[in-house]
């Protein structure tokens, strides 16, 4: 059962150290009465819910910018960065991930862009399958080839149709592949270097506070 109390300075001036309640003051939920009148604003968070005040979200703001920045400068070369997209659980290994979904853009070590996403199995959630390979440059391609057709039919005032080619997708073929693959950041950093031709050194997540699409990785 979930409960509510209130934020006191003590506890916000503790969980402020962390990410994932900077990110939770920063972003509460409103709360209304029946008739919809705002009430107070609190964290959408399981078991306890804690009322936040105004000046309190405002400062989380301010924090949680900082904290932006210094993640996305802390991001290096040679590092294969992913964000956390899904719920978290325990790894039972030690280099586990500990998400359900991840996702991230990368280059290869020719400069080309790639992007994948990795899904816990649901049989298994200490095992993985790929959910998504893209190719972005040739998606990138692919769409100023579309967006031109689109001009030239629009001129003549045409009708006919327009391949939308999708072949971006599933590079590599690998796919809904490798279901039974430890879900851990080692076999995920063999797999990227030895398919996408890269050569990472490490592997890493980072869960709040930032999107997968504010940084692409290079080897």
């Amino acid at each position: 059962m979930r409960t509510t109390k209130e934020m006191t300075e003590n506890l916000f001036n503790e969980l402020i150290k962390y990410d994932k309640w900077i990110n939770l003051i920063s972003c509460p939920v409103g709360h209304c009465d029946r008739d919809r009148n705002h009430k107070f604003y609190a964290t959408c968070s399981y078991p306890i819910e804690y009322i936040v005040t105004e000046e309190q979200i405002k400062k989380a703001e301010e924090i949680k910018k900082e904290r932006r920045n210094e993640i996305l400068k802390g991001i290096k070369k040679g590092e294969l960065v992913f964000c956390s997209m899904g719920a978290s659980f325990v790894s039972k290994y030690a280099d586990g991930v500990g998400n359900h979904r991840i996702r991230c853009y990368f280059r290869n070590k020719y400069g080309h862009r790639y992007f994948i996403e990795l899904i816990g199995n649901n049989e298994n959630e200490n095992r993985f399958w790929i959910d998504f390979s893209i190719d972005v440059e040739l998606q990138e391609k692919r769409k100023k080839e579309w967006d031109l057709a689109f001009e030239q039919r629009a001129a003549v005032k045409g009708r006919w149709l327009i391949n939308n080619k999708q072949d971006y997708y599933n590079a590599f073929g690998i796919e809904k592949t490798h279901r039974y693959t430890p879900y851990r950041f080692s076999e995920i950093l063999d797999l990227v270097n030895q398919v996408f031709d890269c050569n990472y050194k490490t592997a890493r997540k980072i869960d709040y506070l930032v999107s997968y699409d504010e940084w692409c990785c290079e080897c």
